[in-house]
């Protein structure tokens, strides 16, 4: 097709870095975790011992996935990692075929490159061209960790191919979603509730006893690619049936953008007001209501992940009795009690979110000067300090937001399953002592998005190694001064709730260097 090769030459440039971030981080992830894994269960006694304990936790189960072959140590790893980083290759297949799909188009890059001796499929066959490839390395070395870390090949195999199935699949959903509309935002929002849907359904199947539960797993996409029981029964037609979905999918999209104008979505947008409500004429109220969206997603996927882990910290005494490491692993996080640890390590896994959702909703602040639209909110009687503070501040009200309803919501779970509902207030308020932390990783955003060309890269990065040094800090036994520049490890832990004012000043800090920088260069053309 006429300017196939020309087109995946631009796009593998435009997004190398991107590509490379994905396709070395889902493999490094899965290779610490099983060299976490394999350090807390080294014996066949303690593969037995997990195996026994984890069928006993329902939330675990729809949290983690099935519980199959747990006692092989390729299964403890599928079980405890493999399946969440499976969700996060679906996660960057959505995010990267809507960005060169759509993204292209809304920004009018595609535009121009059309107007050249290109064909009108050429460009959604350049993008199917960088996710197969992408998916397929995934896949090779996903199967390579798991082989190098001492598992059986099949299984490894297995495992690689139905991450490379399932992944592929919500890249050709992804692929519809952006025909459908004519916003990058919105076919993204459509192709994560896909995913969302996908996750609960599977979620329920595997959890409930009732027969019928079973049809919900089986109408789930996650679900076909974790039947495929790596280690376990390792078997390949869920895969086939992924594929001729991915097939179907694929298709459709083809004939969507066929028959739709260019820059135009199948289904119209529908026009907005004619005035606008008085609390969104002002830039704090414009962000709000731009990020309202993406703001309830965030909220509801923690509540969920929160409230699982709630569930969870009631067994926490049974569970860490699987091995004597993983009672070690636990207590590291700090705490009075093994139930408390637990609690600490979710707290910190909620304040992680908050700080993603709070760096994502100020990296908007790099996007939209990328995409030309800053330079329009500049130009009315607003000072520009205003305008950067108004990303800060929805930024940092959406992780205060975060915070509050991910400590209510595990609060509401642990008590309801302990009878302690006075552990609630406790739990919340050691949430919401997490937020100077999501405040230095949004003014670390914050200094990316209104001082540098390379923002978004610089505060992804600082969030990457954040959350790697605070989740498998303790798991990998790391130095206490590499722990140390983690901003959560300077957190008051559960049941503490006192705030880190040294954490607050810094927070602030960045934000208003970021804010007085931002007024001081020119704007990026």
């Amino acid at each position: 097709m006429t300017g196939t090769r020309t087109l995946t030459t631009l796009l593998l440039h435009s997004t190398r870095i991107r590509l490379v971030l994905w396709a070395s981080l889902i493999p490094v992830l899965l290779a610490l975790g099983a060299a976490s894994i394999k350090s807390l269960y080294p014996t066949q006694t303690d593969w037995d011992a997990y195996a026994a304990i984890a069928d006993l936790v329902p939330a675990q189960i729809a949290f983690n996935g099935p519980p199959t072959a747990l006692t092989t140590l390729g299964g403890i790893i599928i079980f405890e990692t493999g399946w969440l980083l499976m969700l996060a290759a679906c996660v960057a297949n959505i995010l990267l075929t809507v960005r060169l799909t759509r993204g292209q188009e809304e920004a009018g890059a595609l535009e121009v490159l059309r107007a050249g001796r290109v064909s009108a499929g050429a460009p959604l066959v350049a993008v199917a061209v960088l996710i197969v490839s992408l998916n397929a390395l995934l896949g090779v070395s996903t199967a390579a960790v798991l082989v190098l870390a001492g598992t059986s090949v099949l299984g490894a195999v297995t495992y690689g191919a139905a991450l490379f199935a399932a992944s592929t699949f919500f890249g050709a959903i992804a692929a519809c979603t952006a025909q459908l509309s004519e916003r990058a935002r919105t076919a993204s929002g459509l192709a994560l509730a896909v995913l969302g849907v996908s996750f609960l359904a599977r979620a329920i199947g595997d959890v409930s006893d009732a027969p019928s539960a079973a049809i919900l797993t089986w109408i789930s996409p996650l679900g076909w690619a974790q039947s495929t029981e790596p280690f376990g029964a390792n078997r390949w037609l869920p895969i086939a049936l992924l594929l001729g979905a991915t097939a179907v999918t694929s298709g459709a999209a083809w004939q969507l953008n066929a028959t739709r104008d260019l820059g135009a979505g199948v289904i119209a947008g529908r026009p907005g007001r004619v005035r606008a409500a008085r609390w969104a004429t002002t830039p704090m109220g414009l962000q709000v209501r731009l990020a309202r969206g993406g703001i309830l997603a965030w909220t509801a996927g923690v509540v969920i992940l929160s409230g699982a882990f709630g569930a969870m910290a009631t067994t926490a005494d049974d569970f860490a009795a699987s091995s004597e490491a993983t009672t070690d692993l636990i207590a590291s996080f700090g705490g009075t009690s093994l139930s408390d640890a637990f609690i600490v390590f979710s707290l910190v896994i909620v304040g992680l979110i908050a700080a993603g959702c709070t760096t994502s909703l100020i990296l908007r602040l790099h996007a939209d000067e990328e995409a030309g639209r800053l330079a329009i909110l500049v130009t009315a009687p607003q000072r520009r300090a205003t305008v950067a503070a108004s990303y800060v501040l929805t930024g940092f009200t959406a992780g205060f937001l975060l915070l509050a309803t991910g400590g209510l919501a595990l609060g509401a779970a642990y008590a309801a399953g302990t009878g302690d509902w006075s552990a609630l207030t406790a739990i919340c308020a050691s949430s919401l002592a997490h937020f100077p932390a999501v405040m230095v990783l949004g003014g670390v955003a914050a200094v990316g998005a209104a001082l540098t060309s390379r923002g978004a890269a610089l505060a992804w990065g600082v969030y990457a190694i954040t959350a790697i040094l605070t989740v498998l800090g303790p798991a990998l036994s790391l130095p206490e001064w590499a722990v140390f520049w983690s901003v959560f490890d300077h957190v008051a832990s559960y049941p503490a709730v006192a705030w880190n004012v040294s954490l607050i000043t810094i927070g602030a800090a960045l934000a208003v260097a970021a804010a007085v920088g931002f007024t001081r260069r020119d704007m990026r053309s």
